[in-house]
């Protein structure tokens, strides 16, 4: 070519073009997640690091696997000023397609995580920077100056682009590994005369039908039967949601005493918890939550060792380093084994001397995306639509919420293998049969048993019927009682094995007769629930159970013996117009007294990152 002639356009290679995209992808989608992450934009979880590495290599292996299978066409190769602009529209179509499919609560494809439907929203919109982006350097600028020096600054960019993203990879599994345990220095040895250790494990959400111990046809939960718990048939919650039930369960009073039943309302400094009064006695106090309604961000940790005060910012190792955020990423506490990283570091460090444990696994909240292995255990081969988030204004099938179930069970079960691991801990260390353990839950769950979904709407048995198995320790108990119970009685069951004398004023009694295959009490006592944030409240007494809603202007009667699921309202029964009115009074009274007995309690300010966390668990919307 002479010195006059023009330059000619340099042809266009398939393998660099793919190579530039993909550099110029990483390194756009990188600023890109530091832009979202300084915004901070709803609904986007950009502070976890290894997150945006997933978006990244999603969108980098995926462009250029698309490029290459689009160079092998021959038709489009004669067309290849068209690839770019078609790759970045089906690209971005996909991913909004896909994000609003997630945003709707319905999910279509297997995946069980979060981040990975996220990522066809990201790698939709870095994909269409990439391809755009990639076309205009390789094909617009051409040999302008700019092109020039661009193909030259890049020529080995496919190598370098590889090589980023192996890196990006390297981290991720590097962080998968390296927070497993998160161990604890506890001060010791300490001065305790505690006769036994306690472990309070708390399920989430946790309906007793859908436990093999309470006659559910799948043997969900089996795994601890070999560990020997007293089964209690008839547990009741407090109340139909977190915050008022855990409120119970830690400080022994029902929710119109304790105050912690609205969503801003913060448990309040005058109570004293389980835990504090065990601290006050020498044991070393842990307490770890998935859920934040039940953190302390709320006050519910008040006066514990060590705990996870915030989930939703766990602290890591290396916490404040661009490496410790990539580890944060792993720390997805709704799965119950990551949530026990900080259990089982705990443990090791108190082992050695008396301690009260406190875990709240938070698998079976909604939505329902436990790994496939455990869907497979219930509902193998499903072919059809996955409802993991259901709201009341979705049509389902039955085979749909069959599946649903099918998930919900695979999330209990997955708690459960968590449960397990850290009773196969203390028995490892021979103090398991030196240790209370009580399981239970907060609240249940609702797959349309009344024609609504999930939880805290109602006061029906699907929410209040909840499990509760206890293992004593040294000698084991009976196997079933059937007395009715409540979750104010745990407090004094503690207290009572920890031989620490029983605050008279509380509500509930110690279950350590009934355990030990004595009558916990001379006569069946009323069980009340209270549910101030949908207006609903029950009271059962003698077999019978009266659910008031709306400020009392919807009364309903059931005898729960013949009639479990709530179908036949006797309330509409002309015989039954005394029994209601006697037990409304009765319970208006139970109610009256306990708020007589009310703590003071503060608001809560709930700042963004706390809002989104509670919408992100389906509160702000269905509360």
């Amino acid at each position: 070519m002479s010195a006059d002639e023009p330059a000619s356009r340099p042809s266009f290679s398939w393998s660099r073009a793919a190579g530039q995209a993909l550099v110029a992808g990483v390194l756009l989608g990188m600023v890109w997640a530091k832009v979202e992450f300084a915004t901070e934009k709803p609904g986007y979880h950009a502070k976890r690091l290894e997150s945006i590495a997933t978006y990244v290599c999603v969108m980098g292996w995926g462009t250029v696997g698309l490029w290459a299978v689009l160079g092998l066409i021959p038709v489009v190769r004669r067309r290849a000023q068209w690839i770019a602009p078609a790759l970045a529209a089906g690209t971005v179509v996909t991913g909004v397609i896909f994000f609003r499919i997630h945003a709707a609560g319905l999910v279509f494809v297997p995946w069980t995580d979060d981040k990975h439907l996220e990522a066809f929203r990201v790698g939709g919109w870095c994909g269409l920077t990439v391809t755009v982006f990639g076309f205009l350097l390789c094909r617009g600028l051409g040999a302008t100056p700019l092109g020039v020096v661009w193909s030259r600054a890049t020529g080995h960019s496919m190598v370098v682009g590889v090589a980023l993203l192996v890196g990006l990879g390297a981290s991720v599994v590097t962080a998968r590994t390296v927070a497993d345990p998160y161990r604890v220095s506890l001060p010791g040895p300490r001065e305790s005369e505690l006769p036994c250790n306690v472990v309070m494990l708390t399920i989430d959400t946790l309906r007793a039908d859908h436990l093999k111990q309470y006659g559910y046809h799948r043997p969900v939960a089996e795994r601890l039967e070999r560990f020997g718990f007293t089964t209690f048939e008839r547990c009741s919650s407090t109340a139909n949601w977190t915050r008022p039930t855990t409120a119970s369960i830690l400080t022994g009073l029902y929710p119109s005493s304790h105050g912690a039943f609205e969503m801003n309302s913060r448990l309040s400094s005058r109570a004293e918890t389980i835990l504090e009064v065990t601290a006050s006695q020498g044991a070393a106090t842990g307490y770890f939550t998935a859920n934040i309604n039940a953190s302390d961000v709320f006050g519910y940790a008040q006066g514990v060792e060590t705990k996870l005060a915030d989930p939703t910012r766990p602290d890591q190792p290396w916490g404040g380093t661009t490496f410790g955020q990539l580890v944060a990423a792993h720390s997805n506490l709704q799965d119950g084994m990551v949530l026990n990283r900080y259990v089982l570091g705990f443990l090791e460090g108190a082992l050695a001397d008396r301690f009260h444990l406190y875990v709240q696994y938070n698998d079976p909240h909604e939505p329902y995306r436990p790994p496939q292995s455990y869907v497979e255990t219930y509902d193998p081969n499903y072919p059809g639509r996955i409802v993991d988030k259901p709201r009341r204004w979705f049509r389902v099938t039955d085979r749909e919420q069959e599946h649903s179930e099918a998930r919900y069970d695979g999330e209990i079960d997955r708690s459960v293998d968590a449960i397990v691991q850290v009773l196969e801990l203390l028995e490892q260390h021979g103090v398991l049969d030196d240790t209370l353990v009580i399981l239970t839950a907060d609240h249940g769950e609702e797959f349309r048993d009344h024609g609504n979904w999930t939880h805290a709407k109602t006061s029906y048995q699907e929410m209040l019927h909840i499990p509760l198995l206890i293992r004593p320790p040294r000698a084991p108990g009976v196997s079933r009682v059937s007395e009715i119970v409540s979750q104010v009685d745990l407090y004094p069951t503690v207290l009572d094995y920890l031989d620490l004398p029983i605050p008279e004023q509380l509500p509930g009694r110690s279950l350590r007769p009934g355990i030990e295959g004595t009558t916990i009490a001379s006569a069946e006592r009323p069980v009340l629930s209270e549910s101030h944030h949908s207006q609903t409240w029950s009271y059962q007494r003698s077999g019978f159970k009266l659910l008031v809603a709306e400020g009392g202007e919807i009364r309903e009667l059931y005898q729960l013996a013949e009639d479990p699921r709530e179908s036949n309202n006797l309330a509409t029964k002309a015989e039954f117009a005394s029994l209601v009115e006697e037990l409304y009074r009765e319970g208006l009274e139970m109610r009256e007294r306990f708020a007589a007995q009310a703590l003071d309690t503060s608001a809560q300010e709930l700042d963004s990152e706390v809002t989104e966390e509670l919408r992100a668990l389906g509160y702000m919307d269905s509360h």
